[in-house]
């Protein structure tokens, strides 16, 4: 099959340029080809392009069998705006690498969604100088500013110390820009039950006292990826008025290194009441996490809780590049995000939540459980199950996108699972 583009060609008129239309070929089948295969196909392929143009309606008329319309918009104009937008950029010259435009119609809910990601983008690429985790409250406040239906409380570290969130306190008190738990309640139907998003902001990670060898410490910006993907999903709900109610958790933290640092050995008493042994400094993420989950599921009771994190290695090494990790305690959930991702041009692969990768971490001898173990085997699942202990039985969905917020070789942003936890939470299936 062939799309309909066209590419600048060049010409002596420089007042007018000349365009050629072009043929970009295919091998999927367009009877099969599903958004997420879609996606995948014109990121890849259009990058060589420095000016097209897009013909929203010759994608129309391919009649894809497994693409709706709106699927169809939603991939075109994500594909089309992470060329054609400059997430951050301190040079003088701050211009588009793509001189692209898109022909045709884009609905205002599809243009909010972009609008969404961008945003996460952009916080995403921010220099971890210029986005700490206050500057993150203040961006994020500035955000959702004068949205109908939108309230944020704010958490600063004595607050934190006052309702006993100590495992975010820990991780964050050796910076000298303090922790933050911020909680963004989106209520059109404020009499009803809520599902919780609670998003990993950390905003900065050394490692802490386990300390990362350089090499490893490049891109750490990008460690507070799930904070930017669920502000940009509630974000998105508020402005397109959607009528589920939902509420985002955001513990932001830096991990940092200096005399208070926490250490390995400590035993933490987290908002849970379950006792937590350090046995590794740099496995800060699921600390930040499980209160924040624990807090969420105590405080509000939500009908499900969700989490979305650059938390582990491991997922990469499990998955490669181009699937993001998700974990489900219930049949219904998975098929549910799973039908959203395909949906929203997404790719997700379901990992086992399963106890076995607890007994490691319950082997402590001084508290109810540690925050890693000495093996590498299962990484990823592990620290699956050990959030799930802080979530009080609820239903639980955890997506790990530590492997696909970022191109690691150029350092740019994806702002992964917006488009897909926004049809979750706000198109349930």
């Amino acid at each position: 099959m062939s799309f309909r583009l066209w590419a600048k060609a060049s010409s002596a008129n420089k007042i007018k340029p000349l365009y050629k239309e072009m043929e970009v070929r295919c091998d999927l089948d367009v009877k099969n080809i599903t958004p997420p295969q879609l996606y995948t196909f014109l990121l890849e392929s259009l990058e060589k392009y420095d000016e097209l143009s897009f013909d929203f309606q010759s994608f129309l008329d391919l009649e894809f069998k497994n693409i709706t319309p709106q699927s169809l918009e939603l991939v075109l104009y994500t594909v089309y705006s992470h060329y054609f937008s400059v997430p951050f950029s301190s040079k003088k010259e701050q211009k588009p690498s793509h001189k692209w435009s898109f022909e045709g119609s884009i609905s205002k809910t599809v243009e909010n969604l972009v609008d969404a990601i961008l945003k996460a983008r952009q916080l995403q690429e921010c220099p971890p100088n210029l986005l700490y985790p206050k500057k993150f409250v203040e961006r994020a406040k500035e955000m959702l500013s004068g949205l109908k239906n939108v309230s944020v409380q704010v958490f600063d570290q004595k607050a934190l110390l006052e309702k006993k969130l100590n495992l975010i306190n820990e991780v964050g008190k050796a910076s000298e820009n303090p922790p933050y738990l911020m909680i963004i309640e989106y209520l059109p139907n404020p009499n009803e039950k809520s599902k919780a998003l609670v998003g990993k902001g950390i905003s900065y990670d050394t490692g802490g006292l386990n300390l990362k060898p350089g090499s490893h410490m490049s891109n750490m910006k990008f460690d507070m990826s799930g904070a930017a993907s669920s502000l940009a999903v509630i974000y998105a709900m508020a402005k397109n008025e959607v009528s589920e109610n939902l509420r985002v958790f955001l513990p932001l933290a830096e991990n940092c290194v200096s005399s208070n640092a926490y250490r390995p050995d400590d035993v933490i008493i987290s908002y849970s009441g379950k006792s937590v042994e350090i046995d590794n400094t740099d496995a800060e993420g699921r600390l930040v996490l499980a209160d924040a989950l624990s807090y969420a599921a105590m405080e509000y009771s939500p009908t499900e809780i969700i989490s979305i994190a650059t938390l582990t290695g491991a997922i990469g090494y499990a998955l490669g590049n181009k699937y993001g990790g998700a974990w489900a305690t219930s049949e219904e959930s998975w098929k549910s995000l799973y039908d959203s991702s395909i949906a929203a041009g997404e790719w997700i692969w379901r990992m086992p939540l399963d106890d076995y990768y607890l007994k490691a971490l319950k082997k402590s001898r001084v508290a109810d459980i540690k925050n890693s173990a000495r093996t590498g085997a299962g990484g990823s699942s592990r620290a699956a199950c050990f959030l799930k202990e802080f979530v009080l039985g609820l239903p639980y969905v955890h997506l790990d996108i530590a492997n696909i917020a970022y191109s690691d070789s150029t350092s740019v942003s994806y702002a992964p699972m917006v488009r897909t936890l926004y049809y979750y939470l706000a198109e349930r299936r």
